[in-house]
């Protein structure tokens, strides 16, 4: 804060300078008469650029005082005392999803529906990229897929669904249990098969984890094996750039004795490789390689994706809190670490804060480690906490669905 000031005083004193610098009044009164012109359009500019300088630092000085504000009570601005014990809820870039085994409705910040959809699933999972919203039905076949708009596509799978994942454009990848194997079918949005994966069990492992690129030209995925008691995993990208040659592999790296559970791209190129040991960042369009790496030595309890960075909560052992959440850039380079007093059951991202819950608690912190908020829940078991605006927050318990204020 004090640079801020230092440079907004050197920024006063040049302004001033070249304010009170003017030309030179010739002898000759039409010469005199065009200086005098060109020095005030001098000034009125400058003034104006002075203005634009100060907006501009103040702005930042806001936004500064913004991210790092705590708040120690919230107010509640709606409630609906009806308990919906049935509904999930999933943050989809500044709205909400709430979707249950009936259906599913895209909500805005003040809880209007932009629109909803009925179906009949029995367990239904999501998976987004961006706006792009993936719906599908666990041991099932059904399919659909919305962005802000509303439906994009929908489709029903030969063999039962084990999961999926899905990129911007709407495509998805699905496991498929194929008897007492798995392969993986990639599909358009409108249910056409753009290829099939199907990797030997014996000799890649099964498929654990995977993820589809932005634009869906890259598939990353985590084979496990294991031999003899050994695990190992096998990560495989695959390129679909080619129709000709979908199933093409790209890069295959092997790592003995570790397990990646879970794969998110980032955007198009950049990959974020969750291993049980710490972290990897391959990037690049043509064969993706490793451009950043973190290890780590203690247990990783939590992990989490945000924009731009990614997460994870290890258990603190010489503190009187009992977590420890560190978060990190797409370069692998360390934004914060901070102990977290909260023993929570749940954790969710909304932009770039981090949200954690128990049943009678609820923590929310920034990317930058700043604690915004930590207390109790007033009245019932605390199920769901997502955000649906600067500082507002959509609450849900066993009692009541709140819309609640940080004050």
């Amino acid at each position: 804060m004090r640079n801020i000031f230092s440079i907004l005083g050197n920024a006063f004193a040049s302004f001033r300078d070249m304010l009170t610098e003017n030309e030179r009044l010739p002898k000759n009164e039409i010469d005199a008469y065009r200086v005098r012109i060109r020095n005030h359009r001098r000034a009125v500019y400058m003034r104006a650029a002075l203005i634009i300088v100060i907006l501009f630092i103040a702005a930042v000085i806001a936004y500064r005082v913004y991210e790092r504000r705590s708040y120690d009570s919230y107010e509640v601005l709606s409630e609906e005392t009806s308990a919906d014990n049935i509904s999930n809820y999933r943050y989809v870039k500044g709205r909400i999803l709430r979707y249950s085994a009936d259906g599913a409705a895209l909500l805005k910040s003040n809880l209007e529906s932009v629109w909803y959809v009925s179906y009949n699933m029995t367990q239904p999972c999501v998976s987004t990229f961006g706006k792009t919203i993936l719906i599908y039905d666990r041991r099932g076949s059904e399919v659909q897929v919305y962005d802000e708009d509303g439906k994009v596509g929908s489709f029903a799978t030969e063999m039962p669904i084990l999961y999926a994942c899905c990129s911007k454009n709407g495509n998805a990848a699905c496991v498929l249990e194929n008897g007492g194997g798995m392969e993986i079918a990639y599909y358009s949005a409108q249910g056409s098969r753009i290829a099939t994966i199907s990797e030997s069990a014996e000799e890649t492992g099964f498929p654990v984890s995977m993820a589809l690129s932005e634009n869906g030209k890259q598939l990353a995925v985590s084979y496990v094996t294991a031999v003899n008691g050994a695990v190992s995993t096998n990560l495989l990208f695959y390129s679909f750039r080619n129709p000709e040659n979908a199933e093409k592999v790209i890069a295959d790296m092997n790592y003995s004795g570790i397990v990646i559970p879970d794969i998110r791209y980032i955007n198009d190129t950049v990959a974020a490789v969750f291993r049980d040991n710490g972290i990897s960042f391959f990037s690049g369009s043509g064969r993706p390689a490793e451009t950043a790496a973190v290890d780590f030595e203690d247990e990783i309890i939590s992990t989490f994706t945000g924009d731009g960075f990614v997460g994870f909560i290890f258990r603190n052992r010489n503190s009187t809190k009992p977590y420890r959440m560190e978060t990190y850039s797409r370069s692998g380079k360390l934004i914060s670490r901070t102990d977290i007093e909260i023993v929570y059951d749940r954790i969710s991202v909304c932009g770039s804060e981090i949200l954690f819950s128990s049943s009678s608690e609820l923590a929310i912190y920034t990317k930058k480690g700043v604690c915004r908020f930590y207390g109790g829940v007033e009245e019932g078991n605390l199920s769901e906490i997502q955000k649906i605006g600067r500082k507002r927050y959509l609450v849900v318990t066993d009692m009541s669905t709140k819309v609640i204020e940080l004050d």
